[in-house]
Formats: structure tokens, sequence, C-alpha cells
């Protein structure tokens, strides 16, 4: 009976890639981090003063000043001084509620690696690794990704998969997703807090 035991044990960590549950995306977007604490207020003094939120648990949106770059940050439950995701995409990710532009240039925004908005997917996979999960993108993702979405709302093709970096035993809440079309990033979503 132990052989049996010992043998099933064996299989099962054969089976498991060395590093497949720990966290391997990227640390940074533009000043937000995920490897310590970076207050809004931080965030606003470069983007400048955020639109008002319609609930404590809305987002702070922005837009770039032409329109073709697009951030929320999301904060800690509701502590508006606590950031703990951001979202940056070439699509509108607030709808139905006010966003502010900014003179920050969204498109400089990066990872520490140098993944922005409009590389390539090899970029993310030289960059990362092979990602924890790739998945189609779907209705929820949309409602996911676009923040106020309504089912009546015509949305265009805000990516079509999506590349996701999170560690898959759960002892690291950190997460990082990449939307790719065409072959190019048109999302990044990181947060400590997933």
């Amino acid at each position: 009976m132990p052989r049996i035991m010992i043998w099933l044990a064996l299989l099962l960590w054969a089976g498991s890639p060395p590093n497949a549950s720990k966290y391997s995306g990227p640390k940074c977007l533009g000043p937000f981090c995920i490897d310590h604490a970076v207050p809004t207020r931080t965030l606003f003094k470069q983007l400048g003063p955020p639109a008002p939120r319609a609930s404590p648990l809305s987002p702070y949106c922005y837009r770039s000043q032409d329109g073709t770059i697009f951030l929320y940050i999301d904060t800690i439950g509701p502590e508006p001084g606590v950031s703990g995701a951001v979202f940056l995409s070439d699509f509108a990710n607030c709808v139905h509620m006010r966003s502010q532009a900014t003179t920050d240039d969204l498109r400089t925004w990066t990872t520490r690696e140098g993944v922005k908005i409009g590389s390539s997917e090899d970029d993310v996979i030289k960059a990362y690794g092979k990602p924890s999960s790739e998945n189609k993108v779907d209705a929820q993702t949309i409602r996911f990704a676009i923040r106020g979405y309504r089912t009546t709302d015509k949305v265009q093709m805000i990516a079509e998969k999506m590349m996701l970096y999170n560690d898959a035993a759960g002892d690291d809440l950190s997460a990082a997703e990449f939307g790719v079309r065409n072959g190019k990033v048109s999302f990044i979503w990181l947060s400590h807090n997933e």
C-alpha cells in the first residue's frame, strides 16, 4: 500500500510544473506597483484630480487628452486612499460614469519590463513566461473590463483573448491580465488584491 501512495505522490508532483503556482507577472504598471503600497494621492499627483465617483466602490476613471488611452483605478474596498488595481486600455473602460482627462501621457505607462499598450503578445511571453491561463473574450469579460457596462451597450472588440498571470495556489493575491487583439496588447490589468 505505501508504494502505491508514493507512486501517486510522485505522479502528482511530476505533473505539476515547478513554478506553476508562483506569480510571474509584472510588479508595476506606470507608477502603480503591487510590491509596495501606492496611495491614490500619489497617482492623483501624476494624473491630476479625479472626477467624482458615483459611489465609494466605483473606480476613479481617466482618459488621455486625445481619447485613445483609458485608465481606471480601483481602491481596496471603499477606502478611497488605497490603490488596489489599475486597468489601462486602448478602449473606453468607464461608461455611464464620469472620467477625467489627464495631461499625463498614458501611452508611456509601461511595466518595468517595458510591456505597454501596443506591445506584442510575444513581448508579454518573453517578459513573464507562459501565462497561468489563457481565455477567449466573452460577455463576462467585457462586463469585467468595462466599468458601468450595460448589456444594451454596443461595444467594439476589446480583445480576442486574455492572458492571466496569478498564483494558482492562492498564496499570493497578485494578478495581471493582458488582453490581446490582433497580436497586440489592448489592455493591461494589474492587481495586488485579486
